[in-house]
């Protein structure tokens, strides 16, 4: 069980608002924030799973591993409350 105060709790709640529009965006972000100081770790990660990619028309697309994480995080902010429900 996390200690978290009400008001902590609220602000994770309020955070899954911005989450639901950018969290692929957020999650590519953290994944690149990760591996740029473990770049070690990459080698855990299946590459196509990873980061951004650019398709034939270079424009970039959010890959597989980002939208399953912003997902995560998601289902994280809004259960923030009562993370029980994810031990099933």
């Amino acid at each position: 069980k996390l200690n978290m105060t009400p008001t902590e709790i609220e602000l994770m709640q309020k955070s899954a608002n911005m989450l639901q529009g950018r969290g692929p965006e957020v999650a590519t972000k953290m994944y690149d924030n990760f591996f740029s100081k473990h770049p070690e770790m990459k080698f855990y990660f299946s590459t196509c799973f990873l980061g951004k990619k650019a398709d034939e028309d270079g424009k970039t697309q959010t890959t597989l591993m980002a939208k399953v994480m912003a997902h995560i995080l998601f289902q994280f902010c809004i259960h923030i409350d009562d993370l029980d429900k994810f031990k099933e």
